[in-house]
């Protein structure tokens, strides 16, 4: 795995930010084609979903440290955690979208587009941005982007099969 330093000197996990955003934009493109849902259940489905995969790399990171060492303790949890933040965080732009339809600001449809856009733009940001990180050039930060934008767009695609 690939750290990356932000604020406070923190380490983060690079590659969560784009997974997570991957799973949420998976949600969202599978909710879009459930038109029985209210906003709210739509949101609870988005919310809860992102958490247990959330959970999951954080318990499966913290069994990896457990193995490393004898006794991790509560800090290596935390620590686990925090790492893994960037998952959790991507799911944000999909909930603000949701939440817009559950507020009456915009329609289903609307809202569940807007998340998938917003989920294709996240990835290739965070592509551009790691690529850059790592040393990369721009061109060559460019070409992670369209890759990490093509995978979201995968789903779209997807979408407008299944639908």
């Amino acid at each position: 795995m690939v750290a990356l330093r932000v604020k406070g000197g923190r380490k983060r996990d690079a590659a969560s930010g784009i997974y997570g955003t991957i799973v949420a934009t998976s949600i969202v493109a599978g909710l879009s084609e459930t038109h029985d849902l209210a906003p709210a259940q739509a949101l609870e489905i988005l919310l809860v979903s992102q958490v247990v995969f959330w959970l999951g790399h954080v318990y499966a990171g913290y069994l990896a440290r457990k193995a490393e060492r004898a006794t991790p303790g509560l800090s290596s949890l935390v620590s686990v955690a925090v790492y893994e933040w960037p998952m959790l965080r991507a799911c944000l732009p999909a909930v603000l979208s949701v939440s817009l339809w559950w507020m009456g600001a915009m329609s289903e449809n609307t809202a569940y587009w807007v998340a998938l856009a917003l989920g294709i733009g996240g990835l290739a940001g965070l592509g551009y941005t790691f690529g850059r990180r790592v040393g990369l050039s721009t061109p060559a930060a460019l070409v992670t982007a369209a890759v990490d934008g093509g995978l979201g767009a995968m789903l779209v695609v997807a979408k407008v099969l299944a639908g």
